[in-house]
Order: structure tokens, then C-alpha cells, then sequence
């Protein structure tokens, strides 16, 4: 396991394996209730998390990319285009919502971006 986050209900846990998916469990059954793909996470530490009003999950990515989607259909998110993301040379390891504001921070290592 790369990441466990729980969001503010308390209701939905997601879990980044690496296995190149995020699942988001429901904590009253404990089943897979949605998956997220599109990252890719097979060899190194990367993290996610959940916006503050719950409604959208954001994770890092090994080939240097943001991903966004929407925390009901697991779809990606739109409503930022792609080309306004962060794209890191290398692997965007770590990402967190501004708790009070639609701002996001992403962290990448290397030698150009330390």
C-alpha cells in the first residue's frame, strides 16, 4: 500500500496501491464502491487525497503527472483542463488540497525540481 486517506464523513476510504489504480472503499461494508485509473503507481511511493468538500480525489503520478477525477462517477475531472496541470519531469510524488481554498500543492524530486 502506497496511501490510505479517509474523508471528513468518515464514510469512504481510498487506498493506492501499486497496482496502478486507487479504490475507494465504503467503510460500512468494506466493498470497493469505485476505482480510479489512469495513474501509473508499479514502483515507487506515490500519495493522493481528497478535496475538502469530498467531491473530487487528486494523486501523483510516476511519469510526472496530476491526476483529478470526480469522487461519485470516477471519471477525471474536466473542469481543469490538462494543459493547466502540473507535468513534472519526473514523478509527481505527493499532492494536497488547500483545506480552506480550490488550491492544490504537488511535489516532485529530481534534479531540476527539488
Amino acid at each position: 500500500l502506497n496511501c490510505l486517506v479517509l474523508d471528513k464523513t468518515g464514510k469512504r476510504l481510498f487506498v493506492l496501491a501499486r497496482d496502478n489504480c486507487i479504490r475507494m472503499l465504503d467503510t460500512d461494508s468494506w466493498k470497493v464502491a469505485q476505482r480510479f485509473s489512469g495513474l501509473r503507481c508499479m514502483n515507487h511511493q506515490i500519495r493522493c487525497d481528497v478535496s475538502p468538500d469530498g467531491k473530487l480525489l487528486m494523486s501523483g503520478s510516476e511519469d510526472g503527472q496530476v491526476f483529478v477525477w470526480n469522487v461519485e462517477t470516477g471519471e477525471q475531472d474536466t473542469s481543469v483542463p490538462r494543459d493547466r496541470l502540473p507535468h513534472f519531469a519526473n514523478m509527481c510524488s505527493d499532492v494536497a488540497w488547500n483545506p480552506a481554498e480550490r488550491i492544490m500543492a504537488c511535489c516532485s524530486f529530481s534534479r531540476k525540481q527539488p
